[in-house]
């Protein structure tokens, strides 16, 4: 276990060890999530909505308290040991588990490129089907890297990934793989090929994110949120249970009695790591700098457009 948090905090992502699902119960799943994939674009569809959502239903559904059985499943994979000790470990205890999605990389899936996600933001990436070229690529050692500029830099562009995506590792493997990850790590999507790539994403917030927004997305982005009956996964996404922890926390630091370290999925953001994990650091740090000496021309050609516009 240890091995595996040693790990998460060089390269900012780790594969884990242990086969949580059976065969059947991979196959039960996939097939739910494509059938319900169909049935959800279908639904949005005819709502003839062409926004943001009806852009988002080819790509992303929420999954939990659709289906009891799959809940059943859902809560075997965030309830597995080696799962729970390891998200206890980057997050504290108390976490907030947010609406689990399942995202499928279709062949006209466009990507998406280079960026991060919020702070303390770090959770679990399970693979549903065999992916041997993965879908999703990461910069090792990129979390180490002080503040949020990987949505800055010159070649974060989508249009770059086909000539960027060799500077990173990608996310591969087979059929109920899965991978634990702090979201500051620099990471895109890359464009669909020929099959579709099905994952699950199970985001999570530590208490001391005081992320309660999150917390009350749980119910108000998933009309089925009451549905669930599963103890342990509706406990992690207990927007009440977050609430009073947050609270506790906020009298804690008020009353100057909280003696607690930041959890490591927030004590990343700052730059005590970078010591100990220097080469991944170093490593990540080299690519940056060379990618940003080959494509620094693009912010010059991104500022004639801005200028063009301005004068058109």
């Amino acid at each position: 276990m240890n091995e595996i948090i040693k790990t998460l905090v060089k390269k900012g992502f780790v594969k884990g060890h242990r086969k949580i699902l059976s065969d059947a119960e991979i196959e039960e799943l996939k097939n739910f999530l494509v059938k319900h994939r169909e049935e959800f674009n279908k639904h949005n569809n005819s709502k003839n909505d062409p926004g943001r959502l009806g852009k988002r239903s080819m790509m992303f559904c929420d999954i939990v308290g659709k289906n009891k059985r799959i809940d059943e499943i859902l809560n075997k994979i965030i309830s597995n040991e080696e799962v729970q000790i390891t998200l206890q470990k980057v997050l504290g205890d108390n976490f907030l588990l947010t609406n689990p999605i399942a995202r499928f990389n279709h062949p006209e899936d466009k990507g998406l490129g280079i960026h991060q996600d919020a702070p303390g933001e770090a959770g679990l990436l399970f693979l549903v089907n065999d992916q041997p070229d993965g879908s999703t690529i990461m910069l090792p050692g990129s979390h180490l890297i002080y503040g949020r500029i990987g949505g800055l830099v010159s070649w974060c562009s989508l249009r770059l990934l086909k000539i960027t995506r060799f500077f990173f590792s990608s996310i591969k493997g087979n059929a109920g793989d899965y991978f634990f990850w702090f979201y500051k790590t620099w990471h895109g999507r890359l464009p669909g090929s020929n099959d579709t790539k099905i994952s699950i994403f199970f985001d999570c917030f530590p208490v001391a994110s005081k992320r309660i927004d999150e917390a009350k997305e749980n119910e108000s982005t998933n009309e089925n949120f009451k549905n669930i009956t599963q103890p342990n996964l509706k406990k992690m996404m207990s927007i009440e249970l977050y609430e009073n922890n947050v609270s506790k926390l906020n009298e804690e630091i008020s009353k100057n009695i909280n003696n607690k370290s930041l959890p490591l999925s927030l004590e990343i953001e700052s730059v005590s790591k970078i010591f100990f994990n220097l080469r991944y650091f170093t490593f990540a740090c080299i690519k940056i700098i060379i990618l940003e000496l080959i494509f620094f021309p693009i912010y010059f050609l991104r500022l004639a457009k801005y200028i063009k516009r301005i004068f058109a």
